[in-house]
């Protein structure tokens, strides 16, 4: 079996998203592809939640990437955006590292601001969003009971908001990813407190940064793990970028016949047409057609992609291993 979609396994894939479903084999070719890469070496195992990448983190991180950005639109996106199996395969893969990213980010934030997307979206009869928008952070929340709430715009509002709040008893704990800075009782009540002072809608944008203000000691140490993301991501996306290199050249390897390969390999050593037409036995115009069909066939695996360089260095080692 392929690591790739086949063609046929592409075209059914892209007419079953459009009808919102996921064919088997495209379900199984995502399973592929986050295996290999939560399995590179790079990405940091306390991402798993479990401290390592078992099957079980895999196959949960998997369902996690559909549900939260491939079955939301991302996946109909790939699929309008790509006309080939292996273009989706890049474009997959650029769109695993972005979600990575924005999980890794999503990591260093103090709790204080994931637990307050927790107690909001519980169904508690407190809490209600006045709009579904994609990214969690820009989602608009307001009080239940609400019928038409002013959308609040005035950072400084939300601040002084946070500041003014109830009594609240501060949770000190050394390490950012320990400091739960407030029980859940008083992040609830500071919660319902900041919406009912503002009169209107906030995002958790907003309250991350009014947070930030007047928990400010509890952030500094995420700062630093930002950073430490930061450089796990540009590791990832050089090994990936590597990977993807190799998958394009051989499928271009199997792509070319032998004739093309060799003329390849020729041209890359300076030959001229003439001396490729005396090398091959033909006829100069036989030479240029024959490269011009080879990179007929390169613009077709790695036309205007960033890892193209990369792609045809290791398609040029690939053939110059095979020479005799």
């Amino acid at each position: 079996m392929s690591w790739l979609l086949t063609e046929t396994e592409f075209a059914e894939a892209a007419a079953a998203v459009k009808t919102g479903e996921v064919t088997r084999a495209l379900y199984a070719f995502i399973g592929r592809l986050v295996s290999a890469h939560l399995r590179s070496g790079v990405v940091s195992p306390t991402l798993s939640g479990s401290g390592s990448w078992s099957d079980e983190a895999v196959a949960d991180a998997t369902h996690d990437w559909l549900s939260e950005k491939l079955l939301t639109g991302s996946l109909l996106l790939a699929f309008d955006r790509t006309t080939t199996p292996q273009a989706l395969a890049r474009y997959l893969e650029r769109a695993l590292r972005n979600w990575l990213r924005d999980r890794a980010r999503t990591r260093s934030w103090p709790r204080i601001l994931l637990r307050s997307r927790q107690i909001l979206e519980r169904d508690n009869g407190r809490f209600t969003p006045f709009d579904d928008q994609p990214n969690w952070m820009e989602r608009r929340w307001g009080l239940d009971g609400w019928t038409r709430p002013q959308r609040v715009e005035d950072e400084l509002a939300v601040i002084r908001a946070v500041y003014g709040g109830p009594d609240l008893e501060i949770i000190r704990e050394s390490g950012a990813r320990a400091a739960a800075i407030l029980s859940t009782p008083d992040l609830e009540r500071l919660l319902e407190n900041v919406l009912e002072t503002v009169d209107g809608t906030i995002t958790l944008a907003q309250l991350d940064r009014a947070f930030r203000h007047r928990f400010a000691w509890a952030f500094e140490a995420a700062a630093v793990e930002l950073d430490e993301a930061a450089e796990e991501e540009t590791q990832l996306e050089e090994v990936a970028s590597e990977a993807l290199a190799r998958e394009a050249a051989l499928a271009m390897l199997a792509d070319l016949t032998k004739r093309q390969l060799e003329m390849l390999r020729d041209r890359a050593e300076g030959a001229t047409l003439e001396r490729l037409a005396e090398i091959h036995g033909c006829s100069r115009g036989t030479a240029d057609n024959e490269l011009k069909r080879a990179a007929a066939t390169i613009r077709r695996y790695l036309a205007n992609d960033e890892i193209q360089e990369r792609a045809l260095e290791i398609l040029l080692t690939l053939s110059f291993s095979e020479r005799g």
